[in-house]
């Protein structure tokens, strides 16, 4: 992924009782492949008494965590398969880790 450029505008107060203030810009630049994203295009198929996941790779990443309810698993695969038993509707979480560091979880249900 590319460097990313911001310009954040913020409107400084003279005084708490002030609501004009002064405009204050600055550029802020950051190299996004440094940013630990979670999964993205994430595709649920439930079959039997199983689901099987699948995402899009995230770069750099050293691994995956997936937490069901029955434990968390752990995988550098894009495509695993979690069994669920005869369970009518299913919550995991989906993250990326990578260098001990784990992202933001996305949240997954699949139910009949």
């Amino acid at each position: 992924l590319p460097a990313v450029s911001e310009i954040i505008l913020l409107m400084v107060p003279y005084s708490d009782s002030d609501t004009q203030g002064i405009a204050y810009s600055e550029s802020i630049s950051r190299d996004l492949a440094q940013v630990l994203l979670p999964p993205q295009n994430i595709v649920i198929l439930r079959r039997n008494e199983q689901i099987t996941l699948s995402w899009d790779a995230i770069p750099n990443a050293s691994g995956y965590k997936i937490y069901t309810n029955r434990g968390v698993i752990q995988t550098a695969s894009t495509l695993y398969s979690v069994p669920i038993g005869a369970e009518e509707c299913t919550q995991l979480q989906l993250s990326t880790v990578r260098g001990g560091k784990e992202s933001q979880t996305v949240e997954l249900e699949s139910c009949e």
